[in-house]
């Protein structure tokens, strides 16, 4: 039904212009929702091939290996997510004089990092979700490793750094999962 008329709708846009990373992304979700994993890694994967630090593309690549049982993809796909975020907040605090790297005389490169440098970054990753979402799929797929450590310190990170206004259930699910009553 509807989900097929959006592949079509995509599928013809990409045929119109195959450098539009968001269409390919947006592909790579209808397949992941019809469960056709293989259609979908390869829509994720040219969307990445085009815009490597495309968050969106990412992440999903990473559900979608967690939902064909491929664990280690998944946490890969997921951690290159969190580092884009990481590298978005990175360089808009260099941009603000936050953060920044020199060589120093002995070739060694130094860098320098402000006061409030940590400050900003949380806050700039709160602004929104993705982060939070991120640190919670990284904790789902360590929790299906068994690795209960590891779950468990990404679901406090996901809910340390839900934002404010935000209500986001899962890694308080995933910490419940883990025995552990919020």
């Amino acid at each position: 039904g509807d989900l097929q008329n959006s592949i079509n709708y995509f599928e013809k846009a990409t045929s119109i212009d195959r450098c539009a990373p968001f269409v390919w992304t947006s592909l790579g979700v209808s397949w992941q929702l019809l469960s056709d994993f293989d259609k979908s890694v390869s829509a994720f994967n040219t969307s990445i091939e085009m815009k490597p630090d495309n968050f969106d593309s990412r992440n999903s690549l990473g559900m979608t290996y967690k939902e064909m049982g491929e664990l280690e993809k998944a946490l890969a796909s997921y951690e290159v997510a969190q580092r884009i975020l990481c590298d978005e907040a990175y360089k808009l605090a260099k941009d603000q004089g936050m953060a920044g790297s020199s060589i120093s005389p002995n070739g060694e490169k130094v860098y320098k990092l402000e006061a409030d440098f940590m400050g900003f970054v949380e806050n700039w990753l709160k602004r929104d979700a993705r982060y939070s979402i991120v640190m919670n799929n990284i904790g789902g797929v360590y929790l299906e490793l068994g690795d209960r450590e590891q779950a468990r310190d990404a679901f406090f990170e996901s809910i340390d750094m839900t934002p404010k206004d935000t209500s986001y259930r899962p890694p308080y699910d995933g910490l419940e999962a883990l025995g552990i009553k919020q």
